[in-house]
């Protein structure tokens, strides 16, 4: 009797151990499963935003679940509590569940966003309580259009609400397979999520009205100067501001929202075409065609490398889209590593040749490329998790690259200027040696033609009036058949007369330009009677030789012309000296000339040359049934 009632207390006192155990077991799973879930964030009155990441869970898995499977694994203490700020993963093939709770502790009701700030996520959705159920939102992500968003943002985000005192559980899906992926969250009150959108949309629009803007200009040089330096840079330019377009999610949401799966692939292409556009930059803007073969030979390697990796890139972000199995091919962290290489190889060009060239636009390069080697070196810190603000990341990036433009189109403008100073100088050399070509040209046919003149006078002109006196005084039975002969030979010597007049004026070399002019008229209103002349003139300093032969021979030029094709009774001719210049008024009241449609005659060809030889200029006036030009010509 004894052995059993030791045996009954041996086993009731086991039983009450064994109790006890059980209820110490209970409470430290208790505590452990409530250090291990995060608490519900409270939304009080002055609520606007918060970063949601440090008290939140997640889940990972190489399958994907559905939303009871993921709330059974949450209760079963399957999700793990975030680390600090930030919730970023390496490559893998992994989809991604985040848990969170949010509880409202105003008096009314709560309209909240849940803000998911990475544009670049392939699949997302939102699911949150209501009551015992949950509710789920449209999937979306970059590998569906843009129109798939609940609420229209570069972001992907969710609206949903909280009537005071109530509680809510949320589980985000996030897909970024087999590539690195970062999920930050963000709460905020619908005025915040207004006004923030609205804020950083500002900033970001005045950014790429910047760029467009040196774009803009890129192009006008690049049609001024169609060289392939500015071509390039037009092709560097277009490839980094559309990166970034992309980057910020500004590309899904206004140029190719409707094509997933470039949503997908454009920041890989349009890397592609920066860096290997300005690597083919470099080899021009650094002449390399003029280094030695190693240097060529390693630039055009490493060009070629880059855009291999790229290619690979936008073939890897291809076989995700689409789940092919030869994604697992290609070794995503390789090809990320291998991004690496540009800035390096930049940069140490860059160095290289400085050091064997001292050129001002080579440093210039160099702080350019600091700025974009600055933005695409805080966009890979972003992707491996050293910088983790978003908007930091954005912003750090585009005024990078904006100074790196800047400065470009600086020296490339600078060069143009140059280009266009140099070939001025040599157009102006041109020109000059052309005037001095035709100066010495005319002088060498005034010369000519004063010769000509004094043979003609001197010989012809005197062998005529010869034979005009022994004519006259020749005794013939025929007078009449004579006096024929000597009004013949007088109109022969008159045209002689004046064909020596038009070579050179005797007055003119003696007594300059006025009086060689009113002698030039005397024979004309000898010659044509019917024709009235009016001259009228101001006392002006004789001219350098050049000057006034050329004149005297264009008024004559124009006199003549009247005198053939206008039809005209009245010229008038008028001389101004007005400053350093002559002002020469023609007209005649003839028929005229339509200055606008009829082709120009040799005559006046050779007038217009004649003036620009002597930096003249020449106008066509019409005034009172009277026509001409006004010439004026510098002294």
């Amino acid at each position: 009797m004894s052995i059993n009632n030791t045996a009954l207390r041996v086993f009731l006192i086991s039983s009450r151990f064994l109790y006890f155990a059980v209820e110490v077991e209970n409470m430290i799973l208790l505590i452990y499963f409530f250090l291990l879930q995060q608490q519900p964030f409270y939304l009080n009155q002055e609520f606007r935003e918060i970063n949601i990441i440090p008290q939140v869970t997640y889940f990972s898995d190489t399958v994907s679940h559905s939303i009871d499977d993921i709330q059974e694994i949450y209760l079963n203490g399957g999700f793990i509590k975030s680390q600090g700020q930030d919730l970023g993963f390496s490559p893998g093939p992994y989809y991604y569940y985040v848990h969170y709770t949010l509880t409202n502790n105003s008096k009314s009701l709560a309209e909240i966003f849940c803000e998911i700030r990475n544009p670049h996520l392939n699949r997302v959705q939102l699911y949150y309580s209501e009551g015992n159920d949950f509710t789920n939102t449209i999937q979306t992500g970059d590998y569906f259009p843009f129109k798939q968003r609940e609420i229209k943002s570069r972001f992907f985000v969710f609206e949903t609400s909280l009537k005071p005192g109530e509680q809510k559980d949320f589980f985000l899906f996030a897909d970024k397979y087999n590539e690195s992926i970062k999920i930050p969250i963000i709460i905020r009150s619908r005025n915040d999520f207004i006004e923030n959108s609205n804020i950083e949309s500002s900033i970001l629009g005045y950014y790429f009205g910047a760029i467009l803007i040196i774009l803009l200009g890129s192009i006008i040089i690049s049609v001024i100067s169609p060289r392939k330096l500015n071509l390039l840079f037009i092709l560097y330019l277009l490839g980094f501001s559309l990166f970034t377009f992309s980057h910020t999610g500004f590309g899904f949401q206004f140029l190719w929202g409707r094509f997933p799966l470039f949503n997908s692939l454009s920041r890989s292409f349009f890397s592609m075409v920066s860096m290997v556009s300005m690597l083919v930059f470099a080899y021009y803007f650094f002449e390399m065609k003029s280094e030695n073969n190693w240097i060529k030979k390693v630039h055009w390697t490493i060009t070629g490398y880059i855009t291999f990796n790229w290619i690979l890139h936008i073939v890897y972000y291809t076989l995700i889209y689409f789940n092919h199995s030869s994604q697992y091919l290609i070794n995503y962290k390789y090809l990320q590593a291998g991004v690496f290489i540009f800035p390096i190889f930049f940069l140490a060009l860059i160095i290289y040749q400085l050091i064997h060239v001292n050129k001002l636009k080579y440093y210039l390069f160099l702080v350019s490329t600091l700025g974009m080697l600055c933005s695409v070196g805080v966009m890979m810190l972003g992707q491996i998790g050293l910088v983790k603000d978003h908007f930091v990341l954005e912003n750090i990036t585009l005024i990078g690259l904006i100074v790196d433009f800047t400065i470009l189109a600086g020296i490339l403008s600078s060069d143009l200027y140059y280009i266009k100073l140099n070939n001025q100088k040599l157009i102006s050399s041109l020109d000059q040696a052309i005037a001095d070509g035709a100066k010495n040209f005319l002088k060498g046919q005034q010369n000519e033609r004063v010769r000509l003149a004094q043979e003609i006078h001197d010989g012809t002109g005197v062998q005529l009036s010869a034979i005009q006196m022994r004519l006259s005084s020749l005794k013939t039975e025929n007078e009449g058949k004579r006096d024929q002969l000597l009004e013949e030979l007088s109109l022969v010597s008159k045209d002689l007369r004046k064909f020596s007049h038009n070579l050179s004026s005797v007055v003119l070399e003696q007594y300059g330009l006025i009086n060689a002019i009113e002698e030039m008229i005397l024979s004309f209103e000898e010659l044509y009677p019917n024709i009235l002349f009016e001259f009228d003139y101001d006392r002006i300093e004789k001219l350098n030789q050049l000057n006034e032969k050329e004149l005297y021979f264009i008024l004559s030029e124009l006199i003549n012309n009247s005198i053939k094709h206008s039809r005209c009774n009245h010229i008038m001719l008028k001389i101004e000296s007005i400053e350093s210049s002559i002002t020469i008024t023609y007209m005649d009241n003839g028929i005229g000339i339509d200055w606008n449609i009829n082709s120009k005659g040799l005559g006046l060809k050779s007038i217009e040359w004649r003036l620009n030889i002597l930096n003249g200029k020449m106008k066509y006036i019409r005034e009172n049934g009277f026509y001409g030009f006004c010439l004026q010509v510098p002294v």
